[in-house]
């Protein structure tokens, strides 16, 4: 498993600014597109706006329900919290009544369990990471460039195809989101999914075919009462 990068507390204090949208950043995305009217330029505006907006709200949200990150915050406490329960098991009974750390050490216990059980989570139910929050902002963008985009009416199938790519890959380098070469991965960077090589196994038997006997006797007993 990749390693994840612990949560801090600062990085929780500017989450409240990870959901904004620099209208500057929506302007250079407006005019990769090249459009030309007010009205075009005011859809895309709006359309853009929201598809980052809402990139940035899956992106962070996929952030917070990270198990890995917590885990990865956790690792460090729990290896002093071991030592130190440790260190109060070596400890005289007199003199743990006298530090009154009884509380203390049912809470160190409880930090391990939950360390334990976020493990066990990580391990059950690996995160995704950013890679389908990308690939949904990639097919916004695709969908609301080839609605608006002047640059894409003249030209044929396999050009625009190609245009389009370099619209989308150019705008999510703007956007600070990463996605697979379009040229070399155009599958991954597209979201297409490969057809398999070899057949898979029949989900169903054709119904056998009846004998030339059994279809004359069928017939015979066609007419015969029961």
């Amino acid at each position: 498993m990749p390693r994840a990068t612990p949560f801090s507390r600062l990085e929780v204090q500017q989450r409240s600014q990870e959901r904004l949208v620099n209208p500057a950043l929506i302007e250079k995305l407006v005019e990769i597109a090249g459009a030309a009217s007010k009205d075009t330029k005011e859809k895309l505006r709006c359309k853009l706006s929201c598809a980052v907006s809402a990139f940035f709200a899956r992106r962070l949200a996929d952030k917070q329900e990270s198990p890995a990150r917590i885990v990865a915050a956790l690792k460090p406490g729990v290896k002093a919290v071991k030592n130190l329960l440790a260190w109060l098991d070596s400890l005289p009974v007199g003199v743990l009544i006298e530090l009154q750390a009884g509380g203390l050490e049912e809470h160190l216990h409880r930090i391990i369990n939950r360390a334990n059980y976020w493990q066990r989570h990580v391990e059950a139910h690996r995160p995704t990471g950013e890679g389908a929050a990308n690939l949904v902002l990639r097919w916004s963008l695709k969908d609301t460039y080839n609605e608006h985009c002047l640059s894409l009416r003249h030209k044929n199938a396999k050009e625009r195809k190609q245009h389009l790519d370099d619209l989308v890959a150019r705008a999510s380098k703007m956007i600070d989101a990463r996605y697979p070469n379009e040229r070399k991965h155009r599958g991954r960077f597209t979201g297409e999914q490969k057809h398999p090589s070899k057949r898979g196994p029949k989900l169903y038997l054709p119904p056998l075919r009846k004998s030339a006997a059994e279809r004359r006797l069928e017939r015979e007993l066609k007419d015969f009462p029961i």
